[in-house]
């Protein structure tokens, strides 16, 4: 094993040995397989040998450090809409669902494989006040 502390690192923070050893560069397969691990109780879908594992890392697994975090963010009694443009494979739509859990998320991905990992999020994370759309945002 090549970076057994980066391996460690992203076990304990997910629990998951599939996403630790491709999040540290330590899967010899070239296939892409849907994987998933759970976080704060939601199922999160990732596909290994692909860029997924980095994304769960930096939007939800560093914690204070994570990619969204701000000391800044208004009050969880203050947010009722969250709209998530480029939302990927749902990591945003999961931090944004725990940070804000009465809130509506509108999460938007138009690239298809993305889009079919972040169907998969609400029926297993159960949240159905969130709504998912294959749509492109653009200035035309």
């Amino acid at each position: 094993m090549k970076n057994i502390k980066k391996f460690l690192k992203g076990f304990f923070r997910s629990g998951s040995i599939y996403l630790s050893l491709d999040w540290s560069g330590n899967i010899k397969s070239q296939k892409s397989e849907i994987k998933h691990f759970l976080w704060k109780g939601m199922r999160y879908f990732y596909r290994t040998n692909t860029s997924d594992s980095f994304v769960a890392f930096e939007c939800i697994l560093r914690g204070k450090r994570n990619a969204y975090y701000s000391r800044f963010l208004p009050k969880r009694t203050e947010v009722r809409t969250i709209v998530d443009i480029g939302a990927n494979i749902g990591a945003s739509v999961l931090f944004w669902k725990y940070l804000y859990p009465n809130s509506i998320v509108y999460a938007f991905e138009p690239e298809p494989s993305n889009f079919k990992i972040l169907k998969k999020m609400p029926r297993v994370c159960q949240m159905f006040m969130s709504s998912m759309k294959r749509w492109a945002i653009n200035q035309d």
